[in-house]
């Protein structure tokens, strides 16, 4: 542990630039491994890939909510048209 660094090394068995073994890791006071290079870029990969997901999500909900309010607009308007054709103003009630 290198208490200055805030930084310690563990073991961890995995898989590092395809060959599996066991290996040196660092890590955080944690203990959490701090991620290689290519495991952050994969990381970073991954919350675009979320953040997206998230921006699509959101754009569906608008789109639904546009099409519920337009459905109730029509439907407001069948309903002005019915009260017009039995004599009712509906701009009058």
């Amino acid at each position: 542990w290198m208490e200055d660094a805030g930084l310690g090394l563990m073991l961890w068995e995995g898989e590092f630039e395809g060959v599996p073994s066991q290996w040196l890791r660092w890590c955080d006071r944690q203990g959490q491994l701090i991620p290689t290079g290519a495991e952050g870029r994969e990381i970073e990969r991954q919350g675009r890939e979320i953040e997206r997901q998230g921006r699509e999500i959101e754009r569906q909900g608008r789109e639904a909510e546009r099409q519920r309010a337009e459905s109730e607009h029509q439907r407001a308007e069948r309903l002005a048209e019915h009260l017009r054709a039995i004599g009712v103003n509906p701009d009058e009630i």
